[in-house]
């Protein structure tokens, strides 16, 4: 995919430069031919692979291919912006302005280093749109942005096929844990809880103090041991349960994979109403779902 997308990309201003240069007759619909086939080809290769890599935390390459994959996305946004300048030139700012949100949509997806790169989209945009407006937003790797038009998308009968044939091809990456670990992770948890026990039971403290001090030692207790140990537990799952099961959910990610976005994401107690949510209400019936922590 990511050879015959990259060939896609060197295309695609050619094409345009070429359908400027052959004729004024039928020039407009021409650029609309092209923008339309690539900006929808580009599109769905962002859509499909943050729905295919970035949201699978069971694959250790993860890292490495969301990268390429990364850079991919914007090869795609600078040759949409390169051929949003090629039709502002030519005077067609409609597909220019079309060409320039695109970019702008594709880039986002990936996040901004500099502060430059988003102003300098916006100042394309607005010079052919003055009323246009757009807030930046925060990119954080598994919080990627996810429009929309994405989720409208996913509601149509092609879109449930794109996401039946992603559920399908999933990949099932087996982590590296064991029931060891989680027997010992459960012995540690145990005697982590019993501190303030004790204290209550055993330490001549003002009463008032030492329920103020369990209070806290149990607030740090829940976020962060409970916190490692539903996530071990959760990677215990992974590993052991057969791939029938796991295969059985229909949401994007996968149960799993959600409980451990939400880890990384929200505070724990949020974590477990999250997770209670989507395996009561959400993760059932024969629907493929889209549903981000």
């Amino acid at each position: 995919m990511n050879a015959k997308f990259s060939n896609l990309c060197g295309l695609i201003v050619p094409s345009a430069t070429a359908a400027v240069r052959s004729s004024s007759e039928g020039k407009r619909e021409k650029l609309e031919q092209i923008f339309n086939a690539f900006s929808n080809a580009a599109t769905r290769c962002a859509r499909r692979i943050f729905l295919t890599l970035k949201l699978n935390c069971g694959d250790p390459e993860v890292k490495n291919k969301t990268r390429r994959a990364d850079e991919l996305i914007l090869l795609a946004s600078s040759t949409l912006f390169e051929f949003g300048d090629l039709c502002d030139a030519e005077e067609e700012a409609h597909i220019a302005a079309r060409a320039f949100k695109v970019a702008l949509e594709l880039h986002s997806r990936v996040g901004f280093k500099k502060e430059d790169d988003f102003d300098e989209y916006v100042a394309k945009i607005k010079a052919i749109e003055p009323s246009f407006k757009m807030k930046k937003r925060a990119y954080h790797g598994f919080n990627t942005h996810f429009s929309a038009d994405d989720t409208a998308y996913f509601e149509t009968d092609e879109g449930q096929k794109e996401l039946k044939a992603i559920v399908e091809a999933r990949p099932i990456f087996r982590p590296k844990t064991s029931a060891t670990s989680v027997v010992l992770t459960t012995l540690a948890l145990l005697l982590l809880f019993t501190p303030p026990i004790f204290l209550l039971i055993f330490a001549n403290l003002d009463l008032a103090l030492e329920i103020a001090l369990s209070v806290i030692y149990y607030a740090l207790f829940i976020e962060v041991c409970c916190r490692l140990y539903l996530a071990n537990l959760i990677r215990f799952y992974q590993r052991r349960a057969s791939e029938d099961t796991r295969r059985s959910c229909l949401c994007v990610p996968s149960c799993s994979d959600y409980a451990l976005l939400s880890l990384k994401k929200y505070p724990m107690i949020l974590t477990a109403l999250k997770i209670f949510k989507r395996l009561v209400f959400t993760c059932k019936g024969d629907k493929y779902i889209v549903n981000l922590p």
